[in-house]
């Protein structure tokens, strides 16, 4: 009998032993989400720009915005004051594991475009005769979207669409990266690169080198073409990353027939300077071939705190348009401007310039092509 009842009182213990091991445990747990939850709605986790949830506790956000008021005049065109437009990007990276991420940025925008953009007086409704500002445009694109996965330690494999590694400027993923507002002439028109890539693209650099390449597909600029292009690059950089040279190529169907596009980008960077320098040409395989090419030199003040700078930058494109009339430009611009950088992710900009148009086209219908403009904008990282 006395073996019965200690037998009764040892698995009653273990019972009550067991049980609370499992209160234990579920207190622990119901601790740990109370905790991440506090986290993720207050914001206190150690990397700012960290948002957890209860599904997964690596997805990082990030962003741009950027404004400005601008104001143009010339002899031909009448003087213009206004807020010309705001853009906000977004980036997402979602990372699945070691070796898989999602990444993505859309950007939202309002505009006020020029229309006109040339003042070219033969230009027919609804097309204003003379370079103005129009109608407030807004919208919204996704920039990049891409899945990502390593396949050595010195090469990454991305498929989807995003930004093409072609010289320097096309690669600056957030408009607070330019020193000029806008970049370069040869990210304004489209007709001498694709600026994005889209299905495959592979990064590498070469291993115990400062030297790398990519390789990557892209649709053509050409709408009327329907096969995928090819692009590639290779780089190399100096032991520190103060001199960086690249040359870049596309290979696409356009006008019926394959036609090539070639640049090369120069980047040099001290603690006093900066020069960056970018040649493409269109090889279309017409005799009329759109290039451009631009100096960009940038010296820096109080330690980096203020950027001065100044740009020479030239276009030759003989397949522009307006509207639907060919209207052939070469355009000399020439400007100044100084950046304010308070912070390591806000830039202001104040920037002018005179863009020049050359050769027989300076003029159309006697009226004079020519402006000048006054830049003012913001912009921030976050």
């Amino acid at each position: 009998m006395k073996l019965i009842i200690l037998l009764g009182l040892f698995l009653s213990m273990n019972s009550f032993a067991q049980n609370d091991a499992k209160i234990d445990a579920l207190t622990k747990r119901i601790e740990q989400l109370e905790k991440q939850q506090e986290d993720l709605l207050l914001g206190q986790e150690g990397r700012s720009n960290q948002a957890n949830s209860f599904l997964k506790d690596n997805l990082t956000f990030g962003g741009f915005f950027e404004s400005a008021f601008t104001a143009i005049d010339g002899p031909d065109t009448r003087f213009q004051a206004m807020h010309t437009g705001s853009t906000m990007g977004l980036n997402l990276s979602a990372e699945f594991s070691e070796k898989l991420r999602f990444v993505t940025q859309t950007w939202t925008l309002l505009s006020y475009p020029i229309q006109n953009p040339h003042n070219d007086a033969r230009a027919t409704s609804p097309t204003p005769k003379e370079r103005k500002y129009g109608s407030p445009f807004f919208g919204s694109i996704v920039t990049a979207g891409y899945l990502e996965t390593p396949l050595s330690t010195s090469t990454v494999l991305q498929v989807g669409v995003g930004y093409v590694p072609f010289g320097y400027a096309a690669q600056q993923r957030e408009l607070v990266l330019f020193i000029r507002r806008g970049g370069p002439q040869l990210l304004r028109i489209n007709t001498i690169f694709q600026p994005l890539w889209s299905g495959v693209h592979l990064a590498g650099n070469f291993r115990e080198t400062n030297a790398g390449y990519n390789l990557y597909t892209m649709n053509s600029i050409d709408e009327n073409a329907n096969m995928s292009g090819v692009g590639g690059r290779a780089w190399v950089n100096s032991a520190e990353d103060k001199i960086k040279f690249g040359v870049s190529s596309q290979v696409m169907k356009y006008g019926g027939h394959t036609s090539e596009i070639l640049g090369s980008d120069l980047r040099m960077e001290n603690e006093k300077f900066i020069l960056t320098s970018e040649y493409a040409v269109h090889m279309t395989g017409e005799g009329k071939d759109p290039w451009s090419v631009y100096v960009e030199p940038a010296l820096k003040i109080k330690d980096g705190e203020f950027l001065l700078f100044f740009f020479g930058d030239y276009l030759r494109n003989p397949l522009n348009k307006t509207g639907v009339t060919l209207d052939p430009i070469t355009v000399m611009e020439i400007g100044a401007g100084v950046n304010w950088l308070p912070t390591s992710n806000t830039r202001f900009r104040l920037q002018t310039a005179r863009e020049d148009y050359l050769g027989s086209k300076s003029t159309i219908l006697g009226s004079n092509r020519d402006f000048y403009y006054v830049d003012i904008s913001a912009a921030v990282a976050f």
